[in-house]
């Protein structure tokens, strides 16, 4: 459903990434596996046809559970980072104003 992220592509990136010599389970390279607590507030986008929504899908139910702070928006038609294509995607506009509010409100500048 992802027309960014394709599965090989991932594979080869998470290659790069690690060296091929890293555990991809240590926390260092994915969150996931990481301690969350005492983390600040995190706002999450996830999109209805990105690849990795359901790896963040866990990473929000993660944090909530470590008592982190999470907003969490999910865009049915949201594709991986479709957040850069704000000029095209009227939902992208939508999603960037989000982010700007979240930061806003986080440097009490709301």
């Amino acid at each position: 459903k992802d027309v960014m992220l394709k599965k090989e592509d991932l594979d080869s990136a998470v290659q790069m990434y690690t060296a091929g010599k890293e555990d991809i389970r240590h926390p260092y390279v994915s969150p996931l596996y990481g301690q969350l607590r005492g983390l600040p507030p995190i706002l999450i986008h996830t999109g209805g046809r990105d690849a990795l929504q359901g790896e963040c899908m866990q990473f929000v139910e993660s944090a909530m559970k470590s008592d982190v702070k999470v907003e969490h928006y999910n865009d049915p038609d949201g594709i991986h980072v479709w957040h850069a294509y704000y000029p095209f995607f009227k939902h992208a506009k939508a999603a960037n104003k989000l982010i700007a509010a979240f930061l806003k409100k986080q440097f009490n500048l709301a």
